[in-house]
């Protein structure tokens, strides 16, 4: 059975992206930490802050399969589902930059509907200043809107789209090991570690 209450499922319905009353153990978001100590040591050339890195650890792997993460996904999107991808982000501080507005949807091909959302979860405290999620609530329910690549270069992978009222915008602070989910078509953001 899932941790999500009928409430959570509403509000993610209803806006496209839930705040759980989830928290990782304290011991796995250590081990998580681990693998990222161990991805730099492995490749030290991105100790520092660079902004589209691709690098593989299998380690991660077994995190993104946690039971109870994978029943509150069921619980959103049904039982027939697959791990589409697992990405690590650091954001180091003073030099963390933001993540620009986007759909997540955008970066797949638009004959392609697929039922998906996204589990993000902070190894270290996200507060706005740190550059913690937000969401334009109900924005999943209408269209993919126009994306381009950051700094309009295509050789950057990141997309944004011009198309917010960040107004609307709600902020999600988390503790280490809390957790949001978020629908493909959500509009999210984080802002640059201050």
């Amino acid at each position: 059975m899932g941790m999500l209450t009928e409430r959570d499922i509403n509000l993610y319905n209803e806006s496209g992206y839930v705040v759980p009353d989830f928290q990782l153990d304290a011991e796995i978001v250590e081990e998580i930490g681990f693998y990222h100590d161990h991805l730099i040591k492995k490749h030290p050339e991105y100790s520092d802050y660079c902004p589209a890195v691709l690098c593989y650890e299998t380690g991660f792997l077994k995190f993104a399969r946690i039971p109870e993460i994978l029943d509150m996904v069921e619980q959103l999107i049904g039982p027939d589902f697959a791990l589409w991808n697992s990405s690590f982000f650091a954001k180091p501080a003073k030099v963390g930059s933001k993540t620009p507005w986007h759909q997540d949807e955008a970066y797949w091909s638009p004959d392609v509907y697929l039922n998906s959302l996204s589990v993000w979860m902070p190894l270290d405290g996200a507060s706005q200043e740190s550059g913690c999620m937000q969401f334009i609530p109900g924005s999943h329910m209408k269209e993919v809107k126009e994306h381009r690549h950051i700094d309009n270069n295509p050789l950057i992978h990141g997309l944004v789209t011009d198309e917010v009222d960040s107004s609307a915008a709600v902020a999600c602070p988390l503790s280490p090991g809390g957790a949001t989910f978020h629908h493909s078509r959500t509009l999210h953001y984080t802002a640059p570690n201050r």
